[in-house]
């Protein structure tokens, strides 16, 4: 299922669909700068 998401609320359906990936994550864009929170829980996932 693809997912286009504006600036307002993008931290929060970000964390829900890291928490509720039940496979891959393909995140495409030019401009998001991924904290460094987000960043550990892909990681962290990666490893499940």
């Amino acid at each position: 299922m693809t997912i286009f998401l504006s600036t307002r609320g993008l931290s929060a359906h970000l964390d829900d669909i890291i928490r509720n990936a039940s496979s891959d994550i393909f995140l495409m864009t030019p401009y998001l700068h991924i904290a460094d929170t987000y960043y550990e829980r892909l990681e962290y996932a990666i490893f499940q």
